[in-house]
């Protein structure tokens, strides 16, 4: 991952952090930072996908996507200046207080930094490439998912698919939500593989889920720990009995490997 890539994670944050401020809903930092990931994505994808639509996908395609939406977020940094800074004031302060204090940031950053390993490993073991530049499959969504958005994705930076010409992305009876596999054709033209753009672009969405998912239940139930248990049975996705016989099985027996 080279520093164009980096910048550009970094500028979706910004985008969609931009964006939160322009709420006048009271949010704390981390939440418009984990929300403004999500909302950056959506920003910069859509006014990209215009773009390109226009002009073709390329690494100035991008370059413009992401000033632009940068300007667009302006207003909601502009807005409201001492708003910023006294959230930002607000966070150190709760950062400083007991873990049982309700407002302590700590249990939704330890979440994100969990999500971070976990989502990483599982993407650097099931979706790998061959010496031959073909994909080894680590897991069985690869044989499904990896290649249906491998196509997807390479259409639109490779066969200039504008407006999508597949059936599926084209709005028929089997319609396909192709937006998140133009988000991941974007980090092509800054210098990763077709491969490497699917994970770093699905990397970034599933870091940020559990996050989102862990304050958007605070909001509602106010109480840390169910919004902690709400997060862990849906990613669980039903599977706790898995969860079960790893932690009293398999790593009892074979260990962390």
């Amino acid at each position: 991952m080279n520093l164009l890539v980096v910048a550009f994670i970094i500028a979706i944050v910004v985008v969609g952090y931009g964006f939160t401020l322009l709420l006048d809903t009271e949010l704390s930092v981390e939440e418009r930072v984990l929300y403004g990931t999500l909302v950056g994505v959506l920003v910069i994808s859509s006014v990209g996908f215009v773009l390109a639509w226009w002009a073709g996908m390329s690494r100035g395609t991008v370059v413009i996507s992401t000033l632009v939406s940068l300007g667009f977020s302006w207003s909601g940094w502009r807005r409201d200046p001492q708003r910023v800074a006294k959230e930002w004031s607000s966070l150190r302060e709760r950062l400083g207080q007991p873990l049982a204090y309700g407002g302590n940031p700590l249990p939704v950053l330890v979440l994100t930094a969990l999500s971070a390993v976990v989502s990483i490993r599982i993407l650097d073991v099931a979706y790998g490439t061959t010496d031959d530049g073909g994909v080894s499959a680590g897991h069985l969504s690869t044989f499904g998912d990896w290649s249906a958005h491998l196509a997807y994705a390479g259409s639109f930076v490779f066969a200039d698919n504008y407006p999508p010409e597949l059936p599926t992305a084209a709005g028929e009876s089997f319609a396909y939500h192709f937006g998140v596999d133009f988000f991941s054709a974007m980090f092509v033209p800054l210098g990763l593989s077709l491969q490497g753009a699917l994970q770093v672009s699905s990397a970034v969405l599933a870091i940020a889920f559990p996050g989102i998912m862990y304050v958007a239940t605070l909001r509602f139930v106010q109480s840390r720990l169910a919004s902690a248990i709400a997060v862990v049975l849906f990613l669980a996705a039903g599977g706790t009995a898995a969860l079960y016989r790893f932690v009293f099985e398999d790593l009892i027996e074979e260990g962390l490997g």
